[in-house]
């Protein structure tokens, strides 16, 4: 299950020795294959951007020998899941409170100009290089082969091998949607890449060679019991994510199989400019706070959204879904918090002291103590929501965005790069493919 990642469609319009592998010269950082501003992985350019060069891979003698190492990892990948929290509830807070201490009235104005500086654990790339970090005290080797890949998820139900097999290079205007981590090996002669996904939620890794076979992982199960599929093929991961559903057919219930999601992963080159990202991801609709457990299964899921969307037109409530496993399901619990109650004190009605109580008596399964995380989100309100004016100025530059990004007709399906610089563009891409 994939929560949060922020607006893809906002990307496309905007956009010393440390340590092994890491140097820093004349104010540049050289690391994960990329070449950086600073740092704090800054990079001025205005289109997503890839290294020149693919990163060496880390060579094994034979299958044991991976084996051994891949027997190092997975512990300390599951465990970082359920130790880490995902949230970027801090980083839209700190965006908002230094727009309101600036004399500009504008917000895309002051967008254009705004700096995001990295902070560990507030999107999937923090997430990722933290990994990585914790990963390098006891294997520092994989210093020199990590990086950072871009993928995306959803372009279209209709999606289906068929682009997956037409694509064959990576453009520069390729639609970007969140951030992974990859390792390319060769175990013996054989090619392969490990796949450090923390978006879709397994339990460990996925290993997947060029000829399929061993160490080769073509299916496993997410942490929430979803079939995934995996393929490699030209530079590319595509993984298809099964959902099942219980429905009756001719008196008799029968369980149902199909993709509920598909992510794509270019694999070839490290993915530079995910700050960029971070920054398009400013303007999304949907914060909140993500927690996992240690298969990679949902735990909580604190949703935050600024603006309405034709399934909710309400902006005054708070999503807060908790995940408890029953019979090897998950099972979801969602409730909803006005933003008026955040501010209610003693004595207040029953239903809106309950739902204070059901901020407070889960806010553990996101590492925070309930008061702490009640203080958060009254924060939001008090510095977004109780500002109408800013709220319509967010809800009307993502108005913009989108009509902007609906306007590419992508009509020459033989051009698929050129459509794949918009979701629209991508999603008539693949109707015209079938």
């Amino acid at each position: 299950m994939q929560f949060f990642h922020g607006s893809p469609t906002v990307f496309s319009l905007f956009i010393s020795i440390l340590a092994a592998g890491q140097t820093v010269t004349g104010g540049k950082l050289e690391k994960y294959g990329c070449s950086f501003d600073d740092d704090k992985y800054a990079l001025n350019v205005m289109i997503p951007t890839w290294a020149d060069s693919p990163r060496a891979p880390k060579e094994f003698k034979d299958v044991d020998d991976f084996n051994q190492f891949i027997g190092k990892v997975q512990p300390v990948y599951s465990q970082f899941m359920a130790d880490n929290v995902r949230s970027d509830v801090d980083r839209i807070l700190r965006f908002y409170q230094a727009f309101k201490k600036q004399n500009s009235s504008k917000l895309e104005e002051f967008f254009n100009s705004y700096t995001v500086e990295y902070k560990p654990n507030e999107d999937s790339a923090g997430l990722t290089i933290e990994l990585f970090n914790q990963l390098k005290t006891t294997l520092p080797e994989i210093e020199k082969h990590v990086y950072l890949v871009s993928a995306n998820m959803d372009l279209g139900y209709e999606y289906t091998t068929d682009y997956f097999r037409l694509a064959t290079a990576m453009p520069q205007d390729y639609f970007h949607g969140y951030t992974a981590g990859a390792m390319k090996i060769k175990v013996g002669s054989r090619a392969g890449v490990v796949l450090f996904n923390l978006e879709i939620g397994v339990e460990k890794p996925i290993v997947l060679m060029e000829d399929g076979s061993a160490p080769h992982m073509a299916q496993c199960a997410g942490g929430d019991s979803h079939k995934i599929q995996y393929y490699l093929k030209n530079g590319f991961i595509l993984a298809n994510v099964f959902m099942t559903e219980e429905k009756e057919e001719h008196g008799q219930m029968k369980t149902i199989e199909s993709i509920g999601q598909k992510h794509l992963t270019y694999i070839e080159k490290p993915y530079c400019s995910f700050i960029q990202k971070a920054k398009a991801n400013l303007l999304s609709p949907e914060h909140g706070i993500v927690s996992r457990k240690a298969n990679g299964g949902p735990s909580e899921f604190v949703q935050l959204r600024l603006v309405p969307t034709k399934v909710r037109q309400s902006r005054h409530e708070i999503v807060l879904m908790v995940f408890e496993e029953k019979d090897k399901k998950f099972v979801r619990t969602e409730g909803r918090v006005a933003l008026n109650s955040l501010e209610t004190k003693s004595g207040a009605p029953t239903t809106v002291a309950d739902e204070i109580n059901m901020v407070k008596n889960n806010a553990d399964l996101v590492k925070m103590k309930g008061d702490e995380l009640l203080q958060k989100l009254r924060q939001v309100k008090s510095v977004i929501f109780d500002d109408e004016d800013l709220v319509t100025q967010i809800y009307q530059l993502e108005e913009k965005l989108w009509k902007k990004d609906t306007d590419n007709s992508c009509s020459d399906v033989n051009n698929v790069m050129e459509c794949l610089k918009t979701m629209s563009g991508a999603r008539k891409l693949i109707k015209n493919l079938k």
